[in-house]
């Protein structure tokens, strides 16, 4: 019956062949058969076929897992599926996984025992769960130190902001009650000095959070003609003090009321047009605000801010972004400045969908033009700007005289003595009554005894801060400040910090120093 060879030549090709460990044993406990790939798993050879399970086996060290998963299916009668068992082979521990069953042989009943190696498996394995684990722990450990970045820049924040804030505060009544001119040149040069510092710090934490992912950009409603007169503001004394013209012009037609985040966009054209007049000796500067629609409700706000400065060099374009670099050091060794303005404006342009370009010619002037995406929510025209401008500087003489609220009853609380002596100073002109409490503690017997129309909450405090202080406020009922609005005055100016000091009260207002 050649056909029956045959196959019988096939299955023993095939188990020769075979990757996995074939090995029969026979009830009588013997070797009957070893395939190649079971001889140098079990490092035995064809001399063990014939001799015992047991002497082959037992008194091997190592071997233990192996040998009794093999017994329970022979003397037990049992059967084995996947059992992974632990083997010593040279003096390396292998991982096998073992699958058994039964076959007759010539009548004589036998069990088979499939023998798989998975210990490179299983070091896979055992590497990839090292690596999640790694993965899981370096993202725990980035994420502790965002935290403890954030935590670092609020404190910072708090620490820096809060004694210039009382430097700035204090000369600020110098400038309101003394009539010295001699005194009064000193205070407006502290004035300027202190405004310069706090511009420099602002520049290190608005980096700072930029590369710590935590900057936001918050869209509102706004009216383009406010944020022109900001701008107005900011720099306008600047360049007039340099002796230099200062021009600027909106398009008439420009929509009255815009979606978008106009601090963001203020920050970026105050840094365009500071550093026009830093960089600008004499001659003067031009913003233009312009517009293109797009479809829609969809605009893109066009602002160029052009000086008759010292330009740039054409191999200086380059690093025009980069932090902490100033160009042409030697001609501008004195201007001050972190060096960081423009890497700030671009990295917030880029959060805003926005884009910038520049032309410049060395030695006669710059100009630089952004473009950010806004929403139209108001489509009526704003108008000429030097007629909004003239409404607004004959509106502000005519309220030059300070209000008095006499009857107004008001309570801060702050920890700080010096920002509570700033803050009664400030008001002093108004008659309000001003009470203070220097802790939060302070802060909860005052309430329950006195109405106040108002409450200014300091947050970081020693003991209980101000959040803490607000929710012992929130728990008290029937006591006269049921209803009392809760403003936070705070230096904490970070990103989202507004966003988490509304979550804390039901509608609480926020005022950052």
């Amino acid at each position: 019956m050649p056909g029956q060879w045959e196959h019988k030549d096939l299955y023993r090709e095939i188990v020769t062949t075979a990757q996995e460990g074939m090995m029969v044993i026979g009830m009588n406990g013997k070797i009957v058969m070893l395939n190649p790939a079971a001889e140098q798993m079990l490092g035995l050879t064809q001399e063990d076929v014939g001799n015992s399970f047991a002497n082959v086996f037992l008194l091997r060290e190592g071997t233990d897992e192996f040998t009794e998963a093999i017994l329970d299916t022979i003397y037990e009668k049992g059967k084995v599926s996947s059992m992974p068992v632990d083997y010593l082979l040279d003096g390396k521990t292998r991982n096998l996984s073992l699958t058994t069953s039964y076959i007759r042989n010539e009548g004589e009943k036998s069990v088979v025992v499939v023998i798989s190696d998975v210990t490179e498996l299983n070091e896979l394995r055992d590497a990839q769960k090292a690596l999640d684990r790694i993965e899981k722990l370096n993202r725990e450990y980035e994420k502790a130190k965002d935290e403890a970045k954030s935590l670092f820049l609020s404190n910072m924040s708090h620490e820096i902001r809060t004694p210039i804030n009382a430097v700035l505060g204090m000369n600020e009544m110098i400038l309101r009650e003394c009539r010295d001119k001699q005194l009064l040149s000193y205070a407006a040069n502290i004035q300027s000095s202190g405004k310069t510092l706090l511009f420099l710090i602002n520049d290190i934490l608005d980096m700072s959070k930029i590369e710590s992912g935590k900057m936001e950009i918050v869209r509102v409603e706004y009216a383009p003609e406010n944020l022109m007169m900001d701008l107005w503001n900011v720099i306008f004394l600047r360049a007039q003090e340099k002796g230099l013209s200062i021009r600027f012009s909106l398009d008439e037609t420009l929509p009255r009321t815009l979606y978008g985040d106009d601090v963001r966009i203020k920050q970026i054209v105050t840094n365009l047009l500071t550093n026009a007049v830093k960089y600008t000796p004499q001659g003067g500067i031009e913003m233009n605000v312009a517009y293109e629609r797009k479809g829609g409700e969809e605009i893109s706000l066009v602002i160029s801010v052009k000086d008759t400065g010292m330009g740039i060099r054409k191999e200086d374009m380059g690093k025009l972004f980069e932090n902490f670099q100033r160009l042409d050091e030697e001609k501008n060794r004195n201007i001050e400045g972190t060096g960081l303005g423009m890497n700030i404006t671009m990295s917030l342009l880029k959060l805003m969908d926005g884009d910038m370009k520049v032309e410049s010619e060395y030695g006669k002037g710059s100009d630089f033009t952004v473009t950010i995406p806004q929403k139209i929510v108001c489509d009526e025209p704003t108008g000429d700007f030097e007629a909004i401008r003239s409404r607004r500087e004959q509106n502000l003489a005519k309220r030059q005289q300070t209000f008095e609220a006499p009857e107004a009853s008001v309570l801060v609380v702050d920890d700080n003595s010096m920002n509570l002596t700033v803050f009664k100073s400030l008001l002093k002109r108004t008659k309000m009554r001003i009470t203070t409490a220097e802790s939060g503690k302070k802060c909860l017997e005052l309430v329950k005894k006195e109405p106040y129309h108002i409450i200014f909450m300091d947050h970081m405090m020693p003991e209980m801060d101000g959040i803490e202080t607000l929710h012992e406020i929130q728990k008290m009922t029937d006591f006269p400040n049921q209803d009392t609005p809760v403003i936070v005055l705070t230096a904490n100016a970070l990103s989202g910090a507004r966003e988490g000091y509304l979550r804390e009260g039901s509608s609480p207002m926020y005022m950052p120093r």
